[in-house]
């Protein structure tokens, strides 16, 4: 009735009431949550809580009820807690294991999990809340601290990978043992694990492997490996039919196995597929670098060719055309083509300009002196340079 909306209206104004509507259709079952009262909770939910025809699910009202309750006493804002809820299926085949789910809520918050993502972890993996999490994760977790492994990296990687940390602890110590196989310490450990948890995630004996054997097969030596899986570690996550396939069309392109150019250039950018290679050679060639300079770009920053068409074509037109410059120039700066051309390229060249101009200096630098330096350093090389009026 429009009386009762008023009243919604009015109490959801006064911050008294969270005015929320969601269904979740759950098999057999729709749950329609209408809200969730700071002190009401038990009101709210049986409200909201819907059973289906034969009325089999109402007994699972005293345990939502309940749930909710001891949630808030751990802290949770009700919309958290209505988020929580909602993200549990209910059904004739599901039985959700409610003390579960409060002991996982506890120990994720004792991990310093950002509360906002604890429903979505949840209802990405509900298998969780079905699983004790001091007798599966905590082990898991104190001894990969050991390792120095923070708990805010620890989070992340059971956010993007949850199933991970649920392995059997003799699976996970292999896999630490074949990643230290690569002569790598605790350091550098860590930031395999923060930069790219599939390297954690994947089986050693199965996926990584194989992989590093193919790398090697190459002619990558053991310490090139080390350097492939700390500088881009992505590599790790390519199949080897993958890798095989860049490698062949390397290969095809005139790189040798076991030469230092093809190390290089597997090194740089394993993780890039064939396909984006091709397209990415292609528009070298056409902006007007001969087959040798893109070559030649190729082996010093490959991963240029993962740029999108467009945004290398705007950059070379700006060279060329703005700045007068030739476009093997390139050659010497190749990482002008990862810049952003609005944010750093335009500006930059834009107050250069004004401060020659101003200073009367005819002299053209190079592109690797305006463009990689911060600004701190350029304004030390140009006194004076304004680098925020303009472009």
């Amino acid at each position: 009735s429009n009386s009762n909306a008023e009243s919604l209206e009015k109490e959801n104004n006064n911050g008294d009431f969270l005015n929320r509507e969601k269904i979740c259709i759950t098999g057999n079952r729709d749950i329609v949550e209408k809200g969730l009262r700071g002190n009401n909770t038990e009101e709210s939910l049986e409200k909201g809580l819907c059973s289906s025809d034969d009325g089999e699910y109402v007994g699972q009202q005293e345990k939502l009820e309940d749930t909710a309750d001891q949630l808030k006493k751990q802290g949770l804002p009700p919309l958290v807690v209505s988020d929580i809820l909602e993200a549990i299926p209910i059904s004739k085949r599901t039985k959700p294991n409610f003390k579960q789910l409060v002991s996982l809520v506890s120990f994720l918050q004792t991990m310093d999990m950002e509360i906002d993502r604890i429903p979505v972890l949840i209802r990405s993996a509900p298998f969780m809340y079905q699983r004790d999490p001091i007798l599966h994760l905590e082990p898991k977790i104190v001894y990969l601290e050991t390792l120095g492994i923070a708990r805010k990296d620890m989070c992340r990687l059971i956010l993007k990978y949850p199933y991970s940390l649920y392995r059997p602890m003799k699976v996970i110590q292999t896999q630490i043992e074949f990643l230290r196989s690569l002569s790598l310490d605790d350091e550098q450990l860590q930031k395999i694990i923060k930069k790219s948890p599939l390297a954690f995630r994947l089986d050693a004996e199965t996926h990584l492997q194989p992989r590093l054997e193919f790398l090697k097969s190459l002619g990558l030596f053991p310490n090139d490996v080390k350097k492939a899986v700390l500088n881009n570690s992505r590599i790790l996550s390519m199949t080897t039919d993958k890798l095989k396939k860049t490698a062949d069309y390397l290969q095809g392109l005139g790189f040798q196995v076991g030469t230092e150019e093809l190390s290089k250039v597997i090194l740089r950018c394993g993780s890039v597929t064939c396909e984006t290679l091709q397209e990415g050679l292609k528009n070298l060639s056409m902006v007007g670098l001969s087959e040798q300079e893109v070559e030649t770009l190729l082996i010093r920053l490959p991963i240029v060719l993962s740029r999108k068409r467009t945004d290398t074509n705007s950059k070379f037109k700006f060279l060329v055309e703005e700045m007068n410059r030739m476009p093997n120039e390139i050659l010497s700066c190749p990482v002008f083509l990862m810049l952003s051309l609005d944010k750093r390229i335009k500006p930059r060249y834009q107050a250069l300009s004004r401060w020659k101009m101003e200073k009367q200096v005819t002299r053209e630098y190079s592109l690797s002196y305006i463009f990689l330096p911060s600004d701190k350093v350029l304004s030390s090389r140009f006194p004076g340079i304004n680098l925020k009026s303009g472009g």
